[in-house]
């Protein structure tokens, strides 16, 4: 799974980045990537994993699988 999110996330981080450097200054994406890009370089990984686990698993009932969905119930 953390191989494909690497895979997943390396291009998607670099097209981002690359797209803030170059055209950052021009249209309304540069700003809302920013924001959401200081939004999670300023909280810890905890938080948004509880704040997605509040707002998502709980709400829907898809609980993750493996041995931790055991423990959730």
């Amino acid at each position: 799974m953390a191989a494909m999110g690497t895979l997943i996330g390396t291009p998607i981080g670099m097209m981002a980045g690359i797209y803030l450097a170059e055209f950052g200054s021009r249209g309304w994406l540069a700003p809302v990537t920013r924001f959401i890009n200081d939004i999670l370089l300023s909280a810890p990984s905890i938080v948004v994993g509880l704040f997605v686990y509040e707002v998502y698993v709980i709400q829907t009932g898809i609980f993750p699988p493996g041995p931790g969905r055991w423990r959730l119930r």
